[in-house]
């Protein structure tokens, strides 16, 4: 177990697992289960969940996140876990519980745990749990070609080439060779990506434009200065419209930044931290609310990353947006808190094609907003080589080719300030479109406040 679980959260899992096995339970392994425990509590948040006993369905808002199956081997087709060998259960017909994590999809045995990592489909851990505890581990990666096979009893480690010869099958080779040909990309796999001073590049920017006579976004990026591991981004975009949009950026920046400076030992738990990062956004939402009883009505979108050894929490609010970017492949991680955005979603709209909506500003969760439920997302660091934070002072100008680009092609301390020169001083081509004239509108370069936040791998 990788981190301490609360024991009241503990009790909740275990009762709904218990629930789901119902009279197969005896047949799980102790220990097997209490791992699988300990990895639904790093994959949940327990407010989002619901239960389906009937036909033994738990549900993470709309989405199946736990179920059993009689047909293990459905699933394990499914989800292309192509190792027979790591199986004594799979042609079993036995009830088996499935989790759809946020990150990875697990496959709960009698003795055994199935870990798929869902980003690449290309990482596999297989766990094997005797009444002793851990008695096996196998760690795959098909894009590297490598597996690691441990027996923690036996004080044994192989490793192994691998050889993927197509979409079904996976031949172990050279079995075994020795461990120093390949040291580099074995720590490479098995060590967590650390960050500090030394190895990567932080920066902020940001630019009134031409338009608007004031900045009303916020930005920050710093180091813990206890534990420079732990990073913290964020950009606000003050609510045009409203009174004191400034204010309303500035305080949730200045109450983020205070939080972080502050947080005890538990900032290595990333379960935790999701957690209580969600928890301060609503406090930060309480105190906005408040002020504009006395201010007037104001409001922010909110979006920040908190990024550990291991894993990176990212919380939004609104329309400002996080990208990352990895071998030259840039995905945006939040989605739009917006009109606009609803109807890319609903495919009205191309996703290129919501700039170009006169209302795309219209967004549906900002800071100051009664019953804000913020969305929580968990990654892990190996899926980026930078993270990008972007306000819609940006993300309206450009289109997201056009940030992929840019990033690709500059230097890392050139790429946040070719971005946002490129918002806020070129006129950008007018494609056609297919949005009627009467709610289509061409974004201007400076039109609004222009800001963004960079990490950097070095």
């Amino acid at each position: 177990m990788k981190e301490d679980i609360p024991q009241e959260y503990k009790n909740i899992i275990i009762n709904i697992v218990n629930k789901l096995l119902s009279d197969t339970k005896d047949q799980i392994n102790k220990k097997t289960l209490e791992q699988f425990v300990d990895y639904i509590y790093n994959s949940i948040n327990m407010e989002q969940l619901y239960c389906d006993y009937k036909n033994n369905i738990i549900y993470k808002g709309s989405e199946p996140f736990l179920f059993l199956t009689n047909n293990l081997k459905t699933y394990r087709n499914a989800l292309k876990l192509n190792y027979n060998e790591f199986y004594n259960i799979n042609e079993k017909n036995i009830k088996t519980l499935f989790l759809v994590g946020n990150n990875y999809n697990y496959i709960l045995g009698p003795n055994a745990i199935f870990e798929e990592e869902k980003t690449t489909k290309d990482i596999y851990t297989y766990y094997e749990y005797n009444n002793e505890g851990l008695y096996k581990n196998i760690h795959v990666n098909k894009k590297l070609g490598l597996m690691l096979e441990t027996i923690p009893s036996l004080n044994l480690k192989r490793t192994y080439r691998i050889n993927k010869v197509n979409e079904s099958e996976i031949n172990v080779i050279n079995f075994p060779i020795k461990c120093h040909d390949i040291e580099e990309l074995i720590n490479f796999i098995y060590q967590p990506i650390l960050y500090d001073k030394t190895n990567c590049y932080l920066e902020t920017k940001t630019n009134v434009g031409k338009r608007m006579a004031t900045n009303e976004d916020s930005t920050i990026a710093l180091s813990h200065p206890t534990y420079p591991n732990i990073k913290l981004l964020a950009v606000a975009d003050g609510i045009g419209g409203y009174n004191n949009g400034k204010l309303a950026s500035e305080l949730a920046i200045n109450e983020l930044k205070e939080w972080f400076l502050n947080l005890d030992s538990n900032i290595k738990y990333s379960s935790y931290l999701a957690n209580k990062l969600k928890a301060i956004v609503l406090e930060i939402n309480e105190k906005i609310i408040n002020l504009g009883f006395s201010k007037g009505k104001m409001g922010s979108t909110l979006t920040c990353a908190l990024i550990l050894d291991e894993k990176t929490i990212i919380v939004n609010v609104g329309d400002s947006r996080c990208y990352s970017l990895k071998d030259k492949e840039m995905k945006q991680l939040t989605e739009d808190d917006s009109e606009a955005y609803r109807y890319y979603k609903m495919n009205i709209f191309s996703k290129d094609e919501i700039r170009y909506y006169k209302y795309n500003n219209k967004i549906t969760k900002y800071l100051g907003m009664d019953n804000l439920d913020p969305v929580v997302k968990v990654i892990g660091n190996y899926t980026y080589d930078k993270l990008l934070l972007l306000t819609d002072g940006v993300t309206d100008c450009l289109s997201d080719d056009k940030i992929k680009v840019i990033a690709n092609t500059s230097k890392k301390e050139d790429i946040l300030k070719n971005i946002i020169d490129e918002a806020v001083n070129k006129e950008q081509e007018r494609p056609k479109l297919a949005i009627p004239l009467s709610i289509r509108k061409y974004p201007l370069p400076g039109e609004d406040n222009a800001t963004g936040v960079i990490l950097v791998k070095k």
